[in-house]
């Protein structure tokens, strides 16, 4: 299968398009399809049998039937990070409503001669890129999937929904695309949460994370700012009355207040695909350290290999923080006074705490709106420290306040309006 990034993957989503009772499955199978062509699974490393182990498999969706059963509103999620649990619950506070945990759901066996049929014939009776492992992992993911409708079928099929609501963590994702589009059929009234700015136009190479607004797939998009609104439209073409700014309940309004010492700086790291660039810029922070006597922390992002930007740090001799604490923790611990970033939306979280938040801009992928902070070398950086250090302190203070609002959605929070009605 070529490994052509997020365009490979938006021509396979094409190539594998498949309907059955008005699922279109190319958007359930989306995780499978990105794993492949950003090499997250390897061909070579596909077992056979655990493949084929889904070929008599559902799910047990009582979990969802109880929850519907007594509740007007049903939330799902899969990922347990501790910032990603912090921010579901924030959506729902003054809300009644019960979250169902996918993984605890329970494996049911399950043989459908039907489906099986149906999801080998597609995959292997057409003319499909991808090895015959390759074929065989999304074939069987597909039948997977069709067993999981038949289930929710059988559960559902005469039960009415309508007037519910189903908020996903990601409806964009996984198995939840797959719930949000059966829900659907039923009267329910599905929305998109988000949990990052994630609909960004990508300069270099399209992120992984670009799957939150191309395959979303619930009815309303719910979007922390403006530009959000305006992202979703122009980078995704989103009707814009599908989209509501909900703002970001984790960040009520307050006065900023921005602190120019520039001792203790943090420095928020990109994700796994730039870790070349993290690398370089490591190098740099070191350099720019040791010319303008500062102390630098750092902050690898959640998804990134600890052990080898570990061996980096050290040999740089700067200190890596673990992912034990989120962002949010570090931010208020108050031992920082300013930040760095690359390719990351913590530099918003940063200038809610207070603190000037310098980019690193070298190779930079994705077009996030903010201040004149730019920085690509030692020289740059310093002019920047000067730059912001002569800034007239209640007018930087009024800028970055329209900037938290225009893209973290500060003070704003409509969720338990709009959940609730």
């Amino acid at each position: 299968m070529k490994r052509s990034g997020f365009d490979g993957y938006l021509r396979l989503k094409k190539e594998y398009s498949f309907i059955k009772r008005g699922i279109q499955f190319n958007h359930v199978l989306s995780l499978q399809l990105l794993q492949l062509v950003y090499q997250q699974v390897s061909p070579d490393k596909l077992k056979i049998r655990q493949i084929l182990r889904l070929l008599n498999k559902t799910l047990d969706v009582s979990s969802f039937k109880d929850a519907f059963a007594s509740n007007q509103i049903v939330a799902s999620y899969i990922i347990q990070r501790k910032d990603y649990l912090e921010l579901m619950n924030a959506y729902f506070s003054g809300c009644n409503y019960q979250k169902v945990f996918l993984p605890s759901l329970i494996y049911k066996n399950k043989i459908s001669p039907l489906n099986i049929i149906s999801g080998l014939s597609f995959i292997f009776l057409r003319k499909h890129t991808g090895s015959l492992k390759e074929k065989l992992y999304l074939a069987c993911y597909l039948i997977y999937y069709l067993n999981i409708l038949d289930t929710l079928n059988e559960t559902f099929g005469d039960i009415d929904l309508t007037d519910k609501k189903y908020i996903p963590f990601n409806s964009s994702f996984d198995m939840e695309s797959l719930f949000v589009l059966y829900f659907r059929q039923k009267g329910v009234s599905t929305y998109h949460i988000s949990h990052g700015l994630s609909y960004v136009k990508y300069d270099n190479t399209t992120g992984f994370d670009a799957v939150n607004g191309e395959n979303m797939t619930a009815e309303k998009a719910l979007v922390w700012g403006e530009t959000s609104k305006t992202d979703l439209v122009n980078n995704y073409g989103r009707a814009p009355d599908a989209i509501i700014v909900a703002g970001n309940p984790k960040y009520p309004r307050k006065a900023i207040n921005a602190r120019t010492d520039f001792k203790n700086g943090i420095v928020f790291l990109g994700g796994p695909i730039y870790d070349k660039d993290n690398e370089e810029l490591i190098v740099l922070i070191t350099k720019i350290a040791d010319k303008y006597g500062m102390n630098f922390t750092l902050k690898a992002h959640p998804s990134s290999n600890l052990t080898a930007l570990a061996d980096i740090t050290s040999a740089n001799g700067i200190s890596l923080l673990s992912n034990q604490n989120t962002v949010a923790e570090i931010l208020q611990s108050a031992e920082y006074d300013f930040a760095v970033a690359y390719n990351t939306t913590a530099y918003y979280e940063a200038m809610y705490y207070n603190m000037v938040c310098f980019r690193y801009a070298v190779n930079e992928n994705g077009a996030f709106n903010g201040m004149d902070d730019k920085f690509y070398d030692e020289e740059s950086f310093g002019k920047k420290i000067e730059q912001f250090k002569v800034a007239d302190v209640q007018e930087l203070n009024n800028k970055i306040e329209q900037v938290l609002t225009d893209n973290l959605g500060m003070g704003i929070n409509r969720y338990e309006y709009i959940f609730n009605n």
